[in-house]
């Protein structure tokens, strides 16, 4: 231990859905561009997002929220992998989800699943590619897809559908078991710094 943080890395869930959720910012739009080329749908026919956020009320998302697309808070997968080492380093599994609500308007609820269902297509290909989630991750792998009708056509000529892809998102070097202040810091808010680098040592050797 030299010249890093007391703590050592801490990695939240948080920090592994905000990950996620930079990085499908930055790359859904071409992944949905690729979708409708390979699919021959007329460019732009799916919609960009216009919400990344959960709406209060998944059942009345307005028009000019659609398509809502929003990354659910992680789980873990399964207990942390302790890996040993002089640093008592831990790898952590999580369990996250990207979901996508469509409102499509026009009353087709069959468009609106074709919507809902290549957004997810888009999705599991841009984790799947851009797994590293901009450095945050060690792998990304996703393990289930599901679309769904939601409501029928209703008097506003409305159809609304979801989706969503799950992944499971590998972080290395989470936490360091072995690191962490040894004493209880008098103020909680003050920096405790890094571990001193040693930079010279002196060695005696007894003749025998």
């Amino acid at each position: 231990m030299s010249g890093e943080p007391v703590f050592g890395p801490i990695v939240s869930g948080g920090a592994v859905r905000a990950a996620v959720l930079d990085t499908v910012r930055l790359w859904l739009p071409a992944y949905l561009a690729e979708v409708e080329r390979q699919r021959g749908h007329t460019p732009g026919a799916l919609g960009q997002p216009r919400s990344w956020r959960r709406p209060p009320d998944i059942w009345k998302v307005a028009d000019q929220q659609s398509p809502a697309v929003m990354v659910l808070p992680p789980v873990w997968n399964g207990q942390p992998d302790r890996e040993g080492g002089t640093r008592g380093s831990v790898q952590a599994s999580w369990r996250v989800a990207v979901a996508v609500v469509v409102n499509v308007g026009g009353g087709d609820p069959d468009w609106s699943g074709e919507v809902a269902a290549d957004y997810c297509a888009a999705l599991w290909a841009l984790l799947e590619q851009q797994g590293s989630l901009g450095g945050v991750a060690a792998d990304t792998r996703c393990v289930d897809l599901d679309t769904a009708l939601l409501t029928q056509a209703d008097q506003r000529q409305r159809a609304l559908a979801a989706g969503s892809v799950s992944a499971i998102v590998m972080t290395r070097d989470s936490l360091r078991r072995r690191e962490g202040p040894v004493e209880v810091p008098a103020d909680p808010y003050e920096d405790p710094g890094v571990w001193p680098v040693v930079e010279t040592a002196n060695v005696t050797v007894d003749k025998e």
